[in-house]
C-alpha cells in the first residue's frame, strides 16, 4: 500500500486534538469514534420523545416522529414482534462503550499502571448502579430522606473539588475519589429507598440487575475483567461465544430454569440482559483491539476480522431468529447477534467517512465527546414531556385549540410536533458544544 494511504498510528492518534484539549486523558481521542457515539445519542434522544408523544389510539390520531426511531412495541406488542434501531439503542451503547475500555484500559495501564486503571474502572461500574438507584426510587421527601439528600449534595461537591484540586489532577489515586463518591452514592440512595425495601428482592433485583444503567455496569466489568485476563482478541472473542451458547441454551429452558430458581428467590430470575450486555462488550473490545492488528495499516483489521465478523453475526442472527425470534423485553441470542452486527457497520461507517472521505459531523462530535453525560441529560425531557403535553392525542388537542382548527392532522399542529422534537435536540447540541467549547467532559 502507498505511503500516503497508510493510516499510520500517529495520525489516528492527532486527527481532531486542538491544543490544551484532553490534556488529562491517558489516551487520544479518535473523532470517528466521538462520531458514532453522538450518532447514537441523538437517535436516543429522539427515541425518548417519540415513546412520549407515541398514540395510544391509532384510528383517533397518529403518533408524533418516525415510528423507526421509537421501540416497536410501543406500536405492537405481539408476535411476531417489529424490531426497529431504537430497539437495539442500549446494546449499541454498550458496544461503544466496551470499545472504549479496551482503548482506555490498556492505556492506562501503561501510563498510569494497574491500580489506576482499575479504580477508574470500578468508578464507571458502580456509578451505573447508582444511576439505575436513581431510576428505581420514587421520590418524596420525609426528613430522613432530605437529610440523606443534603448528605449526597455535600459528598458530590467534595468529591468534584478534591479531583480537580492541582496537587490531585496526575496524581494516580486520582480515580479513588470517584470510587469512595460512586459508593457513598448508592449508600444514601439505599437510605432514598428506605433500608427494609432494599433487602427486599424485588429493589435489589430491578436497581442492580433490571434496569438499563446496571446491564452497563455488568457489561462494562466483564469487558474489563477478560481485556485484563485474556490479551489476545482471538482468545477473547471464544468467551463472548460460551456466554450466548449458555444464554441461548438457558433462555429455551427460561420457565423451567426460573421457576426452581423463584422457589429460592422470589421475583429473581435469570440475568439474561446481563450476560447478553457482557458477550457485546466483551465483543466490542475484540473489534478494538482486531482493529489495531496493524497498527500502521488498520485497513488489515478490517478486512480479516471486523468485516468477517459483521457478515458472520448478521448471517446467524438471519439463522437464529427461526428459532428464537428477537425480542423486545429482553436480550435474547437473535437481537444480540443484530445489535452485534449493526455496531460492527456503523463502526465501519464512521471510521470510513474519516479517515477516506474525509468527513465529518461536526455537532456529532460535539454530543460524542460528553455521551455519557448527554445519555442522562436527554432524561430531562422524558420527565417533562409527559407533564407538559402527555401523549400524541393530547399534544395534538392542544395545539389544535391554540391555532383553532378542527384537524388534529393539521399542518400547523405537525409544524408544532417538530418544533416540539427540534427544540430539545438543539438546547442538547447547545449544551455539548458549549462543554466542549469550554473543554468540559464529564466522565464516569
Amino acid at each position: 500500500m502507498p505511503e500516503n494511504e497508510k493510516l499510520n498510528s500517529e495520525e489516528v492518534h492527532t486527527e481532531g486534538i486542538s491544543k490544551g484539549q484532553f490534556k488529562r486523558s491517558t489516551h487520544p481521542r479518535y473523532d470517528w469514534l466521538d462520531q458514532f457515539r453522538g450518532m447514537v445519542i441523538v437517535f436516543l434522544v429522539i427515541a425518548s420523545l417519540t415513546w412520549e408523544l407515541a398514540s395510544e389510539n391509532f384510528a383517533i390520531t397518529p403518533p408524533l416522529g418516525p415510528t423507526w426511531l421509537n421501540h416497536g412495541w410501543e406500536y405492537y406488542d405481539q408476535q411476531p414482534v417489529i424490531i426497529t434501531i431504537i430497539d437495539l439503542g442500549s446494546q449499541i451503547f454498550m458496544f461503544m462503550l466496551g470499545i472504549s475500555l479496551s482503548l482506555s484500559f490498556k492505556s492506562k495501564v501503561e501510563k498510569k499502571g494497574l491500580h489506576f486503571a482499575w479504580l477508574t474502572v470500578l468508578h464507571r461500574v458502580f456509578s451505573f448502579f447508582w444511576i439505575s438507584q436513581v431510576i428505581s426510587v420514587d421520590f418524596d421527601f420525609p426528613i430522613f430522606k432530605v437529610i440523606a439528600l443534603v448528605i449526597w449534595v455535600l459528598i458530590t461537591v467534595g468529591a468534584a473539588v478534591l479531583r480537580n484540586l492541582r496537587k490531585f489532577k496526575d496524581n494516580i489515586y486520582r480515580p479513588l475519589f470517584g470510587v469512595v463518591w460512586a459508593l457513598s452514592s448508592i449508600g444514601l440512595w439505599c437510605v432514598q429507598a428506605r433500608i427494609p425495601k432494599v433487602l427486599g428482592s424485588g429493589y435489589f433485583w430491578s436497581a442492580f440487575f433490571l434496569e438499563a444503567p446496571a446491564h452497563l455496569a455488568w457489561g462494562t466489568l466483564f469487558a474489563a475483567v477478560f481485556v485484563f485476563l485474556i490479551k489476545k482478541p482471538d482468545f477473547r472473542i471464544i468467551i463472548a461465544i460460551i456466554i450466548y451458547l449458555g444464554h441461548f441454551i438457558m433462555w429455551e429452558f427460561k420457565p423451567i430454569i426460573n421457576a426452581s430458581i423463584q422457589a429460592f428467590w422470589s421475583q429473581w430470575d435469570i440475568p439474561f440482559d446481563m450476560l447478553a450486555m457482557g458477550a457485546i462488550a466483551i465483543t466490542a473490545t475484540c473489534i478494538w483491539d482486531w482493529m489495531q492488528m496493524d497498527p500502521n495499516d488498520q485497513i488489515i483489521g478490517f478486512k480479516k476480522r471486523v468485516i468477517p465478523i459483521m457478515l458472520i453475526t448478521g448471517l446467524l442472527h438471519f439463522i437464529v431468529d427461526f428459532f428464537q425470534t428477537a425480542e423486545h423485553h429482553g436480550i435474547n441470542l437473535s437481537l444480540g447477534l443484530l445489535a452485534i452486527a449493526f455496531s460492527c457497520l456503523l463502526v465501519i461507517v464512521f471510521f470510513s467517512l474519516e479517515f477516506f472521505y474525509k468527513y465529518k459531523i461536526p455537532p456529532l462530535t460535539h454530543i460524542g465527546r460528553n455521551a455519557l453525560f448527554l445519555f442522562l441529560f436527554q432524561g430531562i425531557f422524558t420527565l417533562t414531556y409527559p407533564e407538559i403535553w402527555g401523549d400524541a392525542l393530547a399534544f395534538r388537542t392542544q395545539m389544535a385549540s391554540l391555532f383553532g382548527v378542527a384537524e388534529l392532522t393539521h399542518p400547523l399542529v405537525d409544524l408544532m410536533g417538530l418544533i416540539a422534537f427540534l427544540v430539545p435536540m438543539l438546547i442538547m447540541y447547545l449544551v455539548a458544544w458549549l462543554m466542549d467549547r469550554y473543554h468540559i467532559y464529564i466522565k464516569v
